[in-house]
């Protein structure tokens, strides 16, 4: 029975053993109610310290989660920065690079393109520099030649600096037109009208101008060629020929006046011809009068 209720039954855990050597037999026992009442203790006690541990456990959890969010703020906005920074430190070159690269197109050279930096910008911006120096060169060079000046010395970049080989070439075929045009120069100085350049030496437009002066002295040499004959005809006192080609302008104008003259030396001559025989005729005369009157 239960202590406080004696009437009342209720479980109870006994444990019996004999002690030989005495005699005795020992016993003990425990009300269940006891246990369960121990065990809802200890329960709650457990319960208390678990739910403490859990309420101790979110505590922490919240403060490292705010933790976490706020390293991880920092790290973003660090991130944020840096890529700030680092595209800031390739746009700004790359936009100066491509400024440069847009006045070159247009021809426009005075873009200052350096940089001080030893990467791969800044590689490239050196590249865009020496590229504006072998254009500056280039244009310093058309400007001279078109000054006249061909002895002036293109500096070739590479191996493969094709316009520097074409400046070159340039160079090379207005100096060959040069010389041929100062040989036909000089020699019709010195009275040589028969002098004539070799047009396969050179190719296009600079053809057709050595062309055009062997033209130029070809209509030129045969009014005068044409004038010498005649006379030298005449100098035969062959006055019956003439010039009779068909000439423009100043030309045209020679042979007009060279035929001019020869008509005009034809008329005079046939007129002091003339002249004569009725010189001739009035001296005979004057010598028949002469010797009538002799003989009367």
């Amino acid at each position: 029975p239960s202590p406080q209720n004696p009437d009342k039954w209720i479980p109870k855990l006994s444990f019996v053993k004999c002690f030989e050597p005495w005699g005795w037999i020992v016993g003990t026992g425990v009300y269940v109610d006891d246990i369960d009442r121990e065990m809802a203790t200890k329960q709650g006690e457990n319960d208390k310290v678990l739910t403490g541990f859990k309420q101790q456990t979110a505590e922490q959890s919240s403060a490292a989660i705010t933790q976490m969010f706020w390293i991880l703020a920092l790290l973003i906005a660090l991130g944020v920065g840096a890529i700030v920074v680092v595209a800031r430190n390739i746009t700004l070159p790359l936009h100066k690079i491509q400024q440069t690269a847009r006045a070159i197109a247009s021809g426009d050279l005075s873009h200052d393109a350096s940089m001080q930096r030893k990467d791969e910008i800044g590689t490239l911006a050196d590249s865009f520099e020496e590229m504006q120096a072998n254009l500056k060169h280039k244009t310093e060079v058309a400007e001279k030649i078109s000054r006249g000046d061909l002895e002036i010395d293109v500096q070739v970049a590479s191996e493969q600096d094709m316009l520097g080989r074409a400046m070159i070439r340039m160079i090379d075929s207005l100096k060959r037109v040069n010389d041929d045009l100062l040989s036909l120069s000089h020699a019709a100085l010195e009275g040589n009208l028969s002098k004539r350049t070799d047009t396969t030496a050179h190719q296009g437009n600079f053809a057709s101008i050595v062309a055009g002066i062997n033209e130029l002295l070809d209509a030129m040499v045969v009014p005068i060629n044409e004038a010498s004959d005649v006379l030298a005809k005449a100098a035969e006192k062959n006055l019956i020929d003439r010039m009779s080609g068909q000439y423009k302008g100043q030309f045209a104008e020679i042979k007009n006046n060279v035929n001019g003259t020869l008509h005009a030396l034809d008329q005079a001559l046939l007129q002091v011809s003339e002249s004569v025989v009725q010189v001739n005729s009035a001296s005979g005369q004057i010598a028949s009068g002469s010797q009538g009157l002799a003989a009367g």
